[in-house]
């Protein structure tokens, strides 16, 4: 395991470096992750001048929410998007070679062997946001709840990455996987928002069988005691999640034929 978190870092030093090479580029992220923030804020503010309440949720639980977003969405598409929009690209030249020669997982190194670095202002601007939402609602958490919010936050990052991975992988077949960014925008417009707006059949199934509710909707509503036991499922469905992505991924390499081909 230290190895794995060695290379990790290794990799994010290299992006860094790469990255600070275009250093106008990079501090232009700042102000445009600022700017897609104050969007997705901005629209909810509108929504609560005309009401308090929206199922439940005031405006600052409901902003807290959009927040936990941000930062599972900064993890996610930091480490793991930018990698599976190169895979297609590596099987299609037969450069996933490089990985399979490796001493090292090939799955971990397909999903981080490159960082997004800039994406780190929007993992600050989630926590600032949700930090802002918390001492506005001046609920007095304790240690071990915020704790378990974080855990939540990591499961809902793997939860949302095993799942895109898993349809990563039929690049394997298909060579272009290309929808995978549109599948992420629409089931992104979902995260964002509380699950009880929705009826109770769909809310179930993002809850069970596209368990997109773990992403961002669970911690949250475990933070703001709005939710019942259901979070520990997070600690069950994402081991799941993430072991049919393993399999999944070792039968796609089966039909890989490499640069040979």
């Amino acid at each position: 395991m230290k190895r794995y978190f060695y290379i990790f870092f290794k990799s994010f030093k290299f992006s860094l470096i790469n990255q600070m090479q275009h250093k106008f580029n990079f501090l232009l992220m700042l102000p445009v992750n600022l700017v897609w923030t104050m969007e997705e804020i901005f629209i909810t503010f509108i929504f609560y001048n005309y009401t308090n309440m929206m199922y439940g949720w005031q405006k600052e639980e409901f902003i807290l929410l959009i927040g936990t977003y941000f930062i599972v969405d900064s993890l996610f598409t930091s480490v793991l998007l930018p990698n599976i929009n190169d895979l297609s690209e590596r099987i299609r030249t037969g450069n996933l070679d490089f990985f399979l020669l490796k001493p090292i997982d090939t799955q971990f190194l397909a999903m981080t062997h490159r960082v997004d670095v800039g994406l780190v202002y929007a993992f600050s601007i989630g926590v600032s946001v949700v930090a802002i939402s918390l001492a506005q609602l001046d609920i007095g958490l304790p240690v071990y709840k915020l704790l378990l919010y974080i855990l939540l936050v990591i499961n809902g990052a793997l939860c949302f990455a095993s799942i895109v991975f898993i349809l990563g992988s039929f690049a394997f077949k298909t060579i272009k996987i290309d929808y995978v960014d549109s599948i992420f925008l629409t089931f992104a417009q979902f995260c964002k928002k509380p699950f009880d707006i929705y009826p109770a059949l769909v809310k179930k199934l993002m809850l069970y069988l596209v368990p997109l509710g773990f992403v961002s909707y669970v911690p949250s509503a475990f933070l703001l005691n709005k939710i019942g036991y259901v979070w520990l499922l997070s600690f069950a469905i994402t081991p799941l999640l993430f072991w049919i992505s393993r399999k999944i991924w070792l039968m796609s390499l089966r039909d890989y034929e490499g640069a040979s081909a």
